[in-house]
């Protein structure tokens, strides 16, 4: 029993280390595209707005990584999605760090002169709300002070919430005039990611029906 323990504790700790090193990864990931964005675009003013796209892509990456974790591994079955489903927590806070980085562009932006309706700011505002709650309760206390059903309710909401946010931007990009391969590509992705999660849901529930 003792080592049994032992290895538990091991594992535990083992596992935290990586979620550190992940959260780092994300923080560091961004503040590098927003420095580089910064340097390379000249510091006219299009590079705060350029700064707060490209810190937006980057953080999507992470997002998208964190949300299908789950189906993949439902789906394929394979051992290099059971270790994203594993490290979850860690890609979820890495996505945090790094989409703190592109709030950090955008409060830079709109303080060298960019600008964003009520809508768009309110509707991001909720989106961090949300991405800062589920931060806040990334850990095994917060699942216990809330209840399973809670704490899996709060992240299921904050996660198609930032979604919406995402697919919004971006397949809302596909269609316009200056739109670029990189708004497709991340449209696709975004749709993909939404797609499987449907998948592994449905499915789910028609094994439940037939059983």
């Amino acid at each position: 029993m003792k080592v049994a323990g032992e290895t538990s504790a091991h594992a535990h700790h083992h596992l935290r280390r990586h979620t550190a090193r992940l959260l780092g990864t994300g923080l560091a990931g961004g503040g590098l595209v927003l420095a580089a964005t910064l340097l390379f675009a000249g510091g006219g003013d299009d590079s705060w707005a350029l700064a707060a796209r490209h810190t937006a892509r980057f953080s999507a990456l992470w997002f998208m990584v964190a949300f299908v974790a789950g189906p993949l591994a439902r789906i394929t079955r394979a051992s290099w999605a059971r270790v994203l489903v594993r490290e979850r927590r860690g890609i979820g806070l890495g996505f945090c760090a790094a989409h703190t980085v592109h709030l950090a562009a955008i409060l830079l932006w709109l303080g060298h002169g960019g600008e964003a309706d009520a809508a768009t700011l309110a509707g991001g505002g909720l989106a961090y709300l949300f991405l800062l709650a589920m931060a806040a309760t990334s850990n095994d206390a917060a699942v216990r002070r809330l209840g399973a059903r809670r704490w899996l309710a709060l992240h299921t909401v904050g996660q198609f919430y930032l979604w919406l946010i995402f697919a919004q931007t971006y397949l809302g990009r596909v269609l316009a005039p200056d739109a670029r391969p990189v708004h497709l590509a991340l449209a696709v992705g975004m749709a993909a990611a939404m797609g499987l999660r449907l998948f592994t849901v449905l499915t789910r529930f028609d094994r439940r029906r037939s059983a």
